[in-house]
């Protein structure tokens, strides 16, 4: 709960694990992004920021490199376009939160 999490000294949170069609409602309402409300007798001190993560805990496949699907970066040019997609990735990202900040995975 909330409450644990705020006793315990966190602030804020990051979960992935919401049910699939909760989540979905979640990122087309732009709504990742809350203050979980704790214990209404400890009032805003028991108060946490939950920061739902829209797919999971990692990036693609293709930017693990040890991976054989993974983007190939021997050139320059693999580089850049690795590079590219990588930030293009973490614009997808971004669209699902009311804000504009650049999230990295």
């Amino acid at each position: 709960t909330a409450t644990m999490f705020s006793q315990m000294c966190f602030g804020a949170n990051a979960a992935w694990r919401v049910g699939g069609t909760n989540r979905r409602d979640y990122v087309d309402r732009k709504l990742l992004e809350f203050v979980w409300r704790g214990s209404p007798s400890l009032g805003p001190s028991s108060d946490v920021l939950l920061h739902l993560l829209p797919w999971s805990y990692a990036t693609s496949d293709e930017f693990l490199f040890d991976k054989s699907n993974s983007l190939r970066v021997g050139s320059d040019n693999e580089i850049k376009l690795a590079a590219n997609k990588l930030v293009d990735s973490f614009k997808v990202r971004t669209d699902a939160y009311p804000t504009n900040t650049l999230r990295w995975p």
